[in-house]
């Protein structure tokens, strides 16, 4: 990734030279003038200085070629998100059309900013790469404002190359998982031949996932447990399973109790109960 310093002369429209103190934030801007270069755009910037028309700017600006320029360092504000100035770090992107979509080199050299910047300040690119819409509802990044789920899949993309070091695109697919013998579906990406299920998925599997707060991880569990249960007047206990409230208990000690055999039916090709002679 190469990064070419055009840094803004220090004014009141464009560069303030106001500290940015702490970045939390990423936020995605397009251009909105389709067909226009990253230099043209980091001159319209510095003319501000003159102009005194607006107030506007970017921290970096990405060209149709993938060409990024900083206009601003990262330890000082842009104008470019609104209320989120004081904490995010701004990307303006060109595009060749109205429609605002970036080209496959733009949304590359994005892809490597935006991970060198998240591994940089330690951010998550789920939660912490923002559009500007998501701070101001103005429609920007177009494209993105009118197709979420690439948004969705762009930031996935940053967290692949974040692990991985590869622009190539993940695929999100609805997979059939078995688990247990229960077949679900669940949220996947697939990624270099390697398939990620959304761990939130995995509820539909009967497992529980939550959140230590003395450890801060995830956790996952699953255990089965033991269900006591009473048949005439005895109480023995027998292995289960918690889903969503229901109780699902195995079926071998559970026949075994009530005095059945358990066998498989060929013709129904399911489980069968035998009484025992």
């Amino acid at each position: 990734m190469q990064i070419t310093e055009m840094l803004l002369t220090p004014n009141k429209y464009s560069r303030p030279q106001i500290p940015l103190k702490k970045v939390t934030k990423i936020a995605v801007h397009y251009i909105g003038n389709a067909g226009t270069s990253a230099k043209a755009n980091r001159n319209y910037f510095e003319s501000l200085r003159i102009t005194r028309e607006r107030e506007a700017s970017a921290h970096y600006i990405i060209g149709l070629d993938g060409e990024i320029i900083r206009c601003i360092p990262e330890n000082e504000w842009s104008y470019a998100t609104n209320d989120a100035n004081g904490y995010s770090i701004s990307i303006e992107n060109c595009h060749p059309a109205k429609d605002g979509k970036f080209t496959a080199a733009t949304r590359k050299s994005l892809t490597e900013l935006c991970a060198d910047i998240c591994k940089r300040y330690k951010l998550d690119p789920i939660t912490d790469i923002i559009r500007h819409f998501d701070v101001t509802g103005k429609a920007c990044p177009l494209y993105w404002v009118n197709h979420p789920d690439d948004f969705r899949l762009f930031k996935l993309e940053v967290a692949a190359y974040i692990a991985y070091g590869s622009t190539a695109q993940p695929k999100l697919e609805t997979i059939n998982l078995q688990v247990n013998g229960k077949v679900i579906k669940a949220d996947a990406m697939i990624y270099n031949d390697e398939t990620f299920i959304k761990l939130r998925g995995l509820e539909n599997a009967g497992f529980a996932v939550g959140y230590d707060k003395d450890t801060k991880l995830r956790t996952l569990d699953n255990k089965i447990t033991v269900l006591p249960i009473e048949r005439d007047g005895e109480i023995q206990g027998v292995e289960s399973l918690k889903l969503h409230d229901y109780n699902f208990v195995s079926i071998r000690p559970l026949a075994a109790m009530c005095g059945y055999g358990v066998d498989y039916n060929t013709e129904t090709k399911g489980v069968a109960l035998v009484a025992k002679e």
